[in-house]
């Protein structure tokens, strides 16, 4: 199955706000900004998911400065990249328009509201006693 592309955000974005691939040149210019801005936002997130799946946690440091739109995938859960951040990221624009200001708040509690409901709760045994300790 093929990861989602930089590019497939962008067009994700696009049909949120009802606009067309490349004719808004504000939002081509700021799209690679917001989608670093929300990949490094989301990263509690998606490491949430990662101590759920036993994986490695992503660093800081992992997460990719976006400046361009095109084919690079990202290590991040599909389930981000598919819902959540594309409802950000066209938050996120809408807040620069005034008569879409309400608009903008709704979209980007969306992507909030999602983070949420993707992100697992993980379990921690905090009473753990010294006889299980040692073994």
């Amino acid at each position: 199955m093929a990861k989602t592309t930089v590019r497939d955000i962008y067009r994700a974005s696009l049909s949120i706000l009802f606009e067309e691939e490349d004719n808004d040149p504000d939002f081509k210019r700021s799209f690679p900004f917001f989608l670093s801005k929300l990949l490094m936002e989301i990263l509690p997130y998606e490491n949430q998911v990662r101590r759920f799946q036993k994986r490695e946690a992503l660093s800081p440091e992992d997460v990719p400065v976006i400046t361009e739109i095109d084919d690079t995938t990202l290590p991040y859960d599909e389930r981000f990249l598919r819902t959540a951040i594309p409802d950000g990221i066209a938050g996120l624009f809408m807040a620069d328009d005034d008569s879409k200001k309400a608009e903008s708040v709704l979209q980007y509690n969306k992507y909030v509201q999602a983070c949420i409901d993707i992100c697992p709760a993980v379990f921690e045994d905090l009473y753990t006693s010294e006889e299980e300790e040692d073994e």
